[in-house]
């Protein structure tokens, strides 16, 4: 990581008044027509699942995502689980520009130190997939499911997870890496495969 990232993860992670080491970060979202979820059974299991984290040791914490309008913001689920957690750890890569730092430098740089990230929203997957680590992806859509069965990360589907099962293999990822060079290399194959075949009229 950069100095600008490891700087303003430090600065985030000070706000929250969070330990990265202890930390199980997670990611939420709104659901929608094009989503079409339970989020009442959504938010209920959740909340299970960060309390049965805090009864094993660990500080679960909420990460901000997004501030978008609709229901590509974070604001109204982090609303709701504040109801029946209290306390709810928020680490908001927002609120370090104040500070002079950038937002995905911030973001960047929690999601890779964190001890374990259970990713709802797909680029929290991908970000701490960047840093070298698995995430535990609870998908909600086929591009999360994706990345769970073709890259083998752990995961499954949000719509039937059992908290008491999701807990023991959140802490089972927090050793877990991932090496992204086969898939960079994968990547850079198919993208040269098809400026090829373009070249070539197809």
């Amino acid at each position: 990581p950069t100095f600008g990232v490891l700087a303003a993860a430090r600065a985030a992670w000070s706000q929250a008044g969070v330990e990265p080491a202890r930390a199980v970060v997670f990611s939420v979202r709104q659901f929608d027509a094009m989503y079409p979820h339970d989020g009442a059974l959504f938010d209920a299991r959740l909340v299970q699942l960060v309390q049965a984290l805090r009864q094993r040791g660990h500080q679960p914490v909420m990460v901000v995502q997004s501030r978008a309008e609709g229901t590509d913001t974070d604001a109204a689920v982090l609303q709701r689980l504040r109801g029946p957690l209290g306390y709810l750890p928020l680490l908001d890569p927002f609120a370090v520009s104040a500070l002079g730092h950038h937002p995905l430098d911030a973001l960047v740089g929690v999601l890779g130190q964190a001890a374990a990230v259970v990713a709802v929203h797909y680029h929290t997957a991908v970000l701490r997939m960047l840093a070298g680590r698995a995430p535990y992806n609870l998908f909600y859509s086929s591009k999360g499911q994706d990345l769970v069965t073709r890259l083998r990360i752990p995961g499954q589907s949000l719509a039937d997870f059992d908290p008491s099962q999701v807990v023991r293999k959140v802490e089972a990822s927090m050793g877990t890496q991932f090496h992204i060079e086969p898939v960079a290399r994968m990547v850079r194959q198919q993208f040269h495969h098809a400026l090829s075949r373009a070249a070539r009229g197809f």
